[in-house]
């Protein structure tokens, strides 16, 4: 019996990505409603639903980000209660935009598309993206993978005849739309990008973020950049990197393991939606130490409140009490610089 089966029963939706469909979660979702909890696992629009047999070649030509997440809103606002969302790839980033409309009770990003202001672009994800961004026309389209693309992007940790296998019984053509926003975001004006996420939005629910090390077509270095942009929100953030992993992480050897874990961990945090709790790492949560309070000079000084951390910080030390020769002035509580996360660029305020 796996841990998160002593956890109430929970509504979970499961979002695909790119090139993939709801067919791909089928493990998953037989692994979830044994253990009691109710699953749904809508497809993109236009893509073949679970319940019907897949077509490999019907795929939505110039659906974009935003169509995507509409979709899913009206999809969750349609059920009885607000469920744990888990999303992979185009679909992690999904989450985090769903989030921002509060619309989960919690969310967990499995090797997330970047949303605007990740900046980091390895050449392996050029790479990946390269058969759509190729070609300005496939805006407007729907692109397939070859065997040779698809062993590369989702399956380079395995055999390419297991590649080939996989990509011909889950694979589908993929619209382009999504990944030139995804590629022009940080060239989008701010408010206009269908892939921007308020990286301080400090209601929204718990989130966790997964990489894995193997990933080329989002490099765990840009997952990370993305765990480090909440660096000022104080929504209960997570990060965790997994070894050895690619793209296909969703159905490759092990899968068990990161589905039982983004699932405890949802579960174990549904409780605290919508509370501050700061960025966290995913192994040794951190909690923000408040500043030692300024003692008075007199009796008619009030003491100086604690300063407010927006996220993991390390001890801070001890303030000094104010000279004597004039009261001290309360302390204002600013917007404190966050030191940076372990090899992880500093966040930029309100990106």
């Amino acid at each position: 019996m796996s841990e998160q089966s002593v956890a109430p029963p929970a509504t979970i939706v499961l979002i695909h990505g790119l090139w993939m469909s709801p067919h791909s979660w089928q493990p998953w979702i037989d692994r979830f409603t044994a253990e009691g909890h109710t699953v749904h696992a809508p497809a993109w629009p236009g893509v073949s639903e679970l319940d019907q047999p897949l077509d490999h070649d019907r795929a939505p030509a110039e659906i974009g980000v935003t169509e995507l997440v509409d979709h899913y809103d009206a999809f969750i606002r349609g059920l009885p209660e607000s469920p744990v969302v888990i999303g992979h790839s185009f679909g992690g980033l999904i989450v985090q935009l769903l989030l921002d409309r509060g619309l989960c009770t919690v969310g967990v990003a499995l090797h997330p598309a970047q949303p605007r202001g990740v900046l980091r672009l390895p050449l392996a994800a050029l790479r990946s993206s390269f058969p759509v961004l190729s070609n300005p026309a496939n805006r407007k389209r729907a692109v397939a993978l070859n065997d040779s693309q698809f062993h590369y992007a989702f399956a380079n940790t395995v055999s390419a005849e297991q590649a080939a296998e996989e990509r011909a019984r889950l694979a589908i053509p993929g619209p382009g739309r999504p990944l030139f926003e995804a590629a022009l975001a940080n060239f989008t004006p701010k408010g206009r990008s269908a892939t921007e996420v308020d990286f301080t939005n400090g209601d929204r629910s718990p989130l966790l973020l997964v990489s894995g090390t193997e990933d080329h077509v989002v490099p765990a270095a840009v997952v990370h950049e993305n765990f480090t942009k909440f660096g000022r929100s104080k929504a209960l953030t997570e990060y965790k990197a997994y070894q050895g992993r690619d793209h296909g992480t969703a159905f490759h050897e092990g899968w068990e393991d990161v589905a039982d874990y983004a699932l405890s961990w949802a579960l174990a945090h549904r409780s605290s939606a919508g509370e501050a709790g700061g960025p966290l790492t995913a192994e040794e949560p951190v909690t923000p130490a408040p500043a030692a309070p300024v003692d008075p000079p007199a009796p008619a000084a009030p003491a100086a409140p604690p300063v407010a951390s927006a996220g993991p910080t390390a001890p801070e030390p001890s303030v000094d009490p104010a000279p004597p020769v004039s009261p001290a002035p309360p302390v204002t509580p600013e917007d404190p610089t966050d030191p940076e996360p372990p090899a992880g660029p500093k966040s930029a305020p309100g990106e």
